[in-house]
């Protein structure tokens, strides 16, 4: 049975009011204080919810391809990493990001940043964007517009973040979509979410 529209819009809404959240806040708390309240809100909702919490449980199962899975696994998280990096190198968003993070000075907020906070956004955004995204789409969209409609809505979220943080998220959002529909499991995908915002937001 196919998600309804108006039901995946409503779990993209968080994630796009995030980040007027983003824009008003001026410390490091408030900035992650907003962040993972907008996660921890949408995992919720899916937990209870009986319909969206058998999907995502049933894609936290094992790759059909262990092999397939931690090699192209790699190969997204390595490509993706090299692709932002090199878009931040052009200074992209310097001149139309609408927010910018102010800096954790507290060494144990930092780490529970880039553990715990990295894994919530990693499963929330893969939940959503692709499992849920494909309940969702996958049975209405022919199969270029299922990528390209995925990776708007996953670019659209990182509104605030600049041109270039956009464009990236697009190109990205192609990459876990492919890996979450050929593994035929969320988990690599969800692995290198993590990995990716690990590496490009380690201080």
């Amino acid at each position: 049975m196919p998600l309804p529209v108006i039901l995946f819009v409503a779990l993209t809404l968080p994630f796009l009011l995030n980040d007027i959240g983003f824009i008003w806040a001026t410390s490091p708390a408030q900035w992650l204080g907003v962040d993972y309240a907008t996660k921890i809100v949408v995992i919720g909702l899916i937990a209870g919810h009986p319909f969206l919490r058998q999907s995502a449980l049933g894609s936290l199962t094992w790759p059909r391809s262990i092999w397939f899975a931690g090699t192209s696994t790699l190969a997204v998280t390595a490509i993706s990493i090299v692709g932002l990096s090199w878009i931040d190198d052009q200074g992209l968003d310097a001149a139309t990001a609408l927010q910018t993070f102010p800096g954790i000075d507290q060494t144990w907020l930092v780490i529970f940043d880039l553990t715990v906070g990295l894994a919530l956004t990693a499963v929330a955004e893969e939940l959503v964007f692709r499992r849920l995204y494909l309940d969702t789409f996958a049975p209405i969209l022919p199969h270029t517009s299922l990528y390209l409609v995925s990776a708007a809505i996953f670019a659209a979220i990182h509104w605030s973040s600049g041109l270039g943080t956009v464009a990236g998220a697009f190109v990205v959002g192609l990459m876990l979509l492919w890996l979450t529909r050929r593994t035929g499991s969320l988990l690599p995908a969800i692995a290198a979410h993590f990995a990716i915002n690990l590496v490009l937001f380690w201080p």
